[in-house]
């Protein structure tokens, strides 16, 4: 599976719990915290670090993915809506999510509700590629009702259905280690 960078994205590996996978990520977060887990093969995307998504970016990556074939890759945006689809703000940004899409059999764009709405720089892509649209509770009903008149969107409030995690002790062991990294991440200093 390819794993996007950004918070919304970060937030699948939760879901992960023991499973055997191959994560191939151009987000320095998500290398981080699945590079130690032994059930995990680790690709790392190449390309140029953003400090906007904090993670690599660029024709290097665009190139990587491009060359991929998986089963499911994990996105996110800073913005989307009905009409526009999923968007970015930086154009590196965007054709590295772009290129991602491609490179995969199912696509999921994992938005938080508060990005509704919001519209950047660069057009990422139209919501019906995407085969779901996974957000959280506070999705507006009438909203979730406008995107689900489009045609092939599915939206839904849960990635439990994506992916189960193994246990519940899996889950709280994962959020503890994601406690962890956020520390170390937002610390001027390393630990």
């Amino acid at each position: 599976i390819i794993i996007d960078c950004g918070t919304t994205t970060f937030e699948l590996l939760k879901y992960i719990g023991a499973k055997r996978l191959t994560i191939i990520t151009n987000s320095i977060p998500v290398a981080a915290l699945v590079g130690a887990n032994p059930n995990i093969k680790l690709i790392y995307a190449p390309g140029e670090y953003s400090e906007d998504s904090h993670g690599l970016i660029g024709p290097l990556t665009v190139d990587f993915f491009h060359t991929l074939r998986v089963d499911k890759a994990f996105l996110g945006a800073h913005g989307f809506d009905a009409i526009g689809g999923a968007n970015e703000p930086v154009l590196g940004d965007g054709t590295a999510k772009r290129a991602m899409l491609e490179s995969a059999a199912e696509s999921y764009l994992l938005v938080d509700s508060g990005k509704y709405g919001n519209v950047h720089f660069m057009a990422l892509s139209k919501l019906s590629d995407f085969s779901c649209v996974i957000t959280d509770d506070d999705f507006p009903a009438d909203k979730r009702e406008e995107l689900e008149a489009l045609d092939k969107i599915k939206l839904t409030q849960s990635v439990m259905e994506l992916l189960r995690p193994a246990s519940l002790d899996e889950i709280v062991g994962q959020q503890r280690a994601v406690k962890a990294l956020r520390s170390k991440l937002s610390s001027p200093y390393p630990q």
